[in-house]
């Protein structure tokens, strides 16, 4: 049963998957669960307890929240200075940095403090924060596997992305394993579907609850992000929490990928929301504003 605050709904029952298996896992401080579509119930529980297991070897790296993690020992860096970091730490690092110059710093794993900043001031400002620099706020050697910190008052959160990450390393997993069909979700806020069959996903409105669209799935990711929950998502270049939008949703090849736009398509006005669309042949959105639903590239049918 979902409630109003889940704006993305399973649907995994159809007439070409007869033997959907479900598995689920919590980490990350969410539940992860994995669908396959299998008879085979010994040998894909194997396949999903060995992603799991990968899981919560990605958390012990990239949570912010765990003492001598990578990313609190980026976070714990003082200015000019180095840590050695995993290869997968390396590979998100240079993602979201690719994430925020193709979003205009609108999708930025160092706004989790301005968040704080906002929530527990009385004296909000607009305007550029002067807690954050423009990128790059990290020199990534990938050579050496090396990070430099280049602004000592800056802190990172991978948060969502690696969520998104993480389906991306399952879904290499479960191909491993020889799985073909699949559907993987984190959190209800990110899924990713298998190219062998359609998925079909209801999205609802975070409010109401009421299903506002449906789409087949396929060989894609799906994220969405909304304001449910308060105004949590902050505008790294204002400052200020969104107020325009209720929820978005975007649509991309990668999990990853796919979370870091819904949240940044909170943040840009339609016209660029369209701009990017088309750039980016692989990627569509829904927006919800204004209570008024705004579709780009955003079909029934995906995959």
């Amino acid at each position: 049963m979902n409630n109003p605050s889940d704006q993305i709904i399973l649907s995994p029952n159809s007439s070409s998957l007869q033997n959907i298996q479900k598995f689920s896992h919590k980490a990350m401080a969410t539940i992860f669960e994995i669908y396959i579509n299998s008879d085979r119930y010994d040998y894909t529980a194997q396949a999903a307890q060995a992603a799991f297991i990968e899981i919560d070897r990605l958390e012990t790296e990239l949570s912010r929240f765990i003492e001598n993690s990578d990313v609190s020992r980026i976070n714990a860096l003082k200015l000019n200075e180095s840590a050695i970091v995993g290869p997968d730490v390396l590979n998100c690092l240079k993602m979201c940095a690719d994430l925020y110059k193709n979003t205009e710093g609108l999708f930025d794993i160092t706004a989790g403090s301005l968040y704080d900043s906002w929530k527990y001031s009385s004296n909000h400002q607009s305007g550029n924060n002067s807690n954050k620099s423009l990128f790059p706020w990290l020199y990534i050697d990938s050579e050496s596997f090396t990070v430099k910190k280049v602004n000592e008052n800056i802190s990172i959160d991978l948060g969502g992305f690696g969520k998104g990450y993480a389906l991306e390393i399952v879904k290499d997993i479960l191909y491993e394993w020889g799985t073909k069909s699949f559907m993987l979700n984190g959190g209800m806020s990110t899924v990713l579907a298998s190219e062998d069959h359609d998925w079909c996903i209801s999205l609802s409105h975070p409010v109401s609850g009421k299903i506002i669209h449906e789409i087949n799935l396929k060989g894609n990711a799906l994220s969405g992000s909304g304001i449910n929950k308060g105004q949590h998502i902050i505008n790294p270049v204002s400052g200020e929490p969104v107020n325009d939008k209720i929820a978005a949703w975007a649509i991309a090849k990668n999990a990853a990928v796919s979370d870091a736009l819904s949240t940044a398509f909170m943040l840009m006005p339609e016209d660029k929301i369209e701009e990017f669309c088309d750039k980016n042949e692989e990627t569509g959105a829904l927006i919800i504003e204004n209570n008024e639903l705004f579709t780009f590239k955003f079909f029934g049918e995906w995959g």
